[in-house]
């Protein structure tokens, strides 16, 4: 099963005069076990992309596969079960619950992945991130880098087949940065997802498979 098969895809932002093309076209496949980096300036569309990937966005034309599903054929109930088992999201920022531990919001998406041995999963997938010791902690007792390898923990606990990430490592430390690109693509690789990394940090050269250029919402190898 291909992780993610984007054909023809083109979406607009905007209506009226303010329409503007986010995507145009754009044709994309991503493998199990790759990490495939999305790099481009800002508003070239990568943001979006991610969004369709995941179900987020819909799109004005072409078809998305992620995960074993065509997308568009998802009743909205359907869409939403399909992306809590399959697909793990990463944002720039952790975006993790304060009033949650650490533990308390990886597991909040194992349970909505509907995981049986919940316990289980989520502390292996915290001390795969190192991060089991400080599972206790709430996110305001966390510096920034671990709170995003908390969220890592959080996307791929569930052992989704696609994990999309939208700069990641972008308000990080050089070694935090380093820290949770590794945790996140070694993870992943040792799971067997395939993983898709919006980005304009260099350090995630040093972690990927391959790499695509988005510029005006048309890919270029």
């Amino acid at each position: 099963m291909t992780p993610l098969s984007m054909i023809l895809v083109s979406k607009t932002r905007g209506t009226g005069a303010r329409a503007t093309p986010a995507l145009q076209g754009v044709d994309l496949d991503v493998s199990p076990g790759e990490v495939l980096l999305l790099t481009g300036p800002s508003g070239s569309g990568k943001t979006t992309l991610l969004g369709v990937a995941a179900g987020l966005l819909s799109v004005d034309s072409g078809r998305v596969l992620a995960a074993g599903a065509d997308l568009a054929t998802l009743s909205a109930a359907a869409l939403r079960s399909h992306r809590a088992r399959t697909i793990g999201f990463v944002f720039q920022h952790a975006n993790l619950l304060e009033g949650l531990t650490a533990r308390e919001n990886v597991a909040m998406a194992a349970v909505l992945a509907g995981l049986k041995d919940v316990d289980q999963a989520v502390d292996a997938t915290l001390d795969a991130v190192g991060m089991l010791a400080l599972a206790d902690r709430r996110p305001s007792e966390l510096s920034g880098g671990q709170e995003q390898r908390v969220a890592v923990a959080r996307a791929l606990v569930h052992r989704p087949l696609l994990v999309l990430a939208d700069e990641p490592t972008a308000s990080l430390d050089s070694a935090s940065g380093a820290a949770v690109a590794h945790a996140l693509t070694e993870l992943a690789s040792r799971r067997g997802a395939a993983v898709v990394v919006a980005t304009h940090d260099p350090r995630m050269t040093r972690v990927a498979t391959r790499q695509v250029h988005l510029v005006d919402g048309r890919l270029s190898p």
